[in-house]
């Protein structure tokens, strides 16, 4: 799913900066249903590493980069963003 690259770009900028803090752990990102067939991206992830640490950096997390749940489950911590993220957060890099 992330080298189809499929999942939310938030996911995916938040995560880089969680790792360049720490080790990180992604046990899955599940599919939220209906969301597949829809070719949406993937906006939740397991993570199954630092509970604490991960529950912290993305609660501590604003604006466009705040998920709308943070949740502690018995594999790890699931994150979920909303529905549809803003336009133009990651943008294709081109080389000179």
């Amino acid at each position: 799913v992330l080298r189809a690259g499929h999942v939310d770009p938030r996911l995916i900028a938040t995560i880089a900066a969680l790792a360049a803090l720490r080790p990180v752990s992604v046990g899955a990102f599940p599919a939220v249903p209906g969301e597949d067939p829809a070719g949406q991206p993937r906006r939740q992830v397991l993570l199954t590493a630092g509970k604490d640490a991960v529950t912290a950096f993305y609660t501590g997390q604003r604006d466009l980069f705040r998920p709308s749940s943070v949740t502690e489950t018995a594999g790890g911590v699931l994150v979920t963003y909303p529905l549809f993220a803003p336009p133009g957060l990651l943008l294709p890099f081109s080389s000179p």
